[in-house]
């Protein structure tokens, strides 16, 4: 483990040599890891899932020339019917939240409430999206923590109406346990899973990564998360 020590010495692959530390939170998020990307896919691949399976209509991930947008994209698009008022398309932009920004006050926030940096994150997307809405639509950020956990706007994300017509198939809802035994739970139950996998898968092959160019030789007690 020498040659790990001495690469945690200097930092991560993308601050060689600029003095700073190697954290967890940057390890759970680093563009090096090569998972930060597909973490974030995942989750808006299952939400393009459930909307399809609930019956909204006009499901488009990554939908072009949205009025407001120029050549930015959101996550996902969908119109759900059942939804009160005029609003019935939603937009969603996906994030998962890793590092906090520099800054005493940040940390000190971060260390009374869990879920700050998501939270923090979750303003940035409603600064970015919501003037650019429609009268028929509306913005939901869809947040989670680089360990698993979401804002409340997240968790409120299935109670919508039309997603809240998806239902599990008979048969793997009587081998769920109760408090997974709704759709909506279930669900919310996948997407963490999605996460904190990704992160996983991150965080061990950076640390892989770091090794190789320190000169440590990869060794058994790497885990295969793939």
């Amino acid at each position: 483990m020498h040659g790990l020590t001495a690469q945690l010495l200097l930092g991560c692959l993308c601050n060689l040599g600029q003095d700073k530390p190697l954290t967890e939170q940057h390890l759970a998020g680093c563009a090096h890891g090569g998972h930060r990307t597909e973490r974030h896919d995942r989750v808006v691949k299952l939400m393009s899932s459930i909307a399809t399976q609930s019956g909204c209509s006009r499901v488009t991930v990554e939908p072009r020339k949205l009025r407001g947008y120029g050549d930015k994209r959101p996550d996902l698009m969908y119109r759900d019917a059942n939804m009160a008022g005029k609003r019935k398309t939603v937009i969603i932009d996906a994030a998962v939240a890793s590092t906090l920004p520099a800054g005493a006050n940040h940390l000190r926030k971060a260390a009374e409430d869990p879920l700050y940096k998501a939270k923090l994150t979750e303003q940035r997307k409603i600064k970015e999206n919501e003037h650019r809405m429609t009268a028929s639509q509306r913005f939901v950020p869809l947040v989670f923590q680089s360990t698993g956990g979401f804002t409340r706007t997240a968790g409120n994300l299935m109670r919508h109406p039309g997603l809240r017509r998806y239902e599990l198939p008979a048969d793997l809802r009587q081998r769920l346990p109760y408090h997974l035994s709704t759709g909506q739970d279930f669900i919310r139950m996948q997407m963490v899973m999605r996460v904190v996998k990704g992160t996983a898968q991150n965080m061990v092959k950076l640390a892989n990564r770091i090794c190789v160019e320190a000169g440590e030789i990869q060794g058994a007690w790497w885990t295969d998360l793939d």
